[in-house]
């Protein structure tokens, strides 16, 4: 079974997100590639964070091949990841709930997005350095769907609270504690 812990100690990592705008990436400048939810679509990719819903593996176009899991969304106290498709749980490291929950106290965040949770773990927990790309608030359009993002953090939308995370995010860079490109 994977374990993030040891694979990550020491690397420099690029944790790519999916905004609509994808920097000009030299990847050997870097010793893993990290891709979120439908991302795993595009390579490269050494590890798969995987905090999609049920019905969000429908949107893969195949099943990927990786064997690199990590699931990190333990919402509704672990309900969201106790719903994995049995081929995604077979595969995936599970973070634990109660450093979720804890993540969710400190910032006051009952709904964090993937890549929210994924700069704080890796940060906070794999002891590597991180980069960032494709992270852009919701200001354009998913790669992977297309989709119209206007919604994101409306009463009628997803309930990201996209300006804390842009705030926490970009005190991060500002910092030198995560580099963006």
């Amino acid at each position: 079974m994977f374990d993030p812990y040891p694979y990550f100690k020491g690397k420099n990592v690029l944790l790519i997100g999916n905004g609509e705008k994808l920097a000009d990436i030299n990847y050997d400048n870097y010793n893993s590639i990290v891709r979120m939810n439908l991302g795993i679509q595009d390579s490269p990719c050494h590890v798969w964070i995987n905090n999609l819903v049920n019905e969000g593996h429908n949107k893969l176009k195949e099943i990927p091949r990786i064997q690199n899991i990590v699931r990190l969304n333990f919402e509704k106290d672990g309900k969201r990841a106790e719903r994995m498709p049995d081929w995604v749980k077979k595969k995936a490291w599970l973070w634990n709930k109660e450093e979720y929950n804890l993540m969710i106290q400190i910032y006051n965040y009952p709904r964090p997005t993937t890549g929210f949770v994924s700069i704080y773990w890796l940060l906070n927990y794999c002891n590597c350095k991180v980069t960032i790309t494709a992270f852009d608030f919701f200001k354009t359009k998913n790669r992977y769907t297309m989709e119209d993002t206007n919604h994101i953090g409306t009463p009628k939308g997803y309930n990201h609270d996209v300006e804390l995370e842009e705030e926490v995010i970009t005190k991060l860079i500002q910092r030198g504690t995560i580099n963006g490109i």
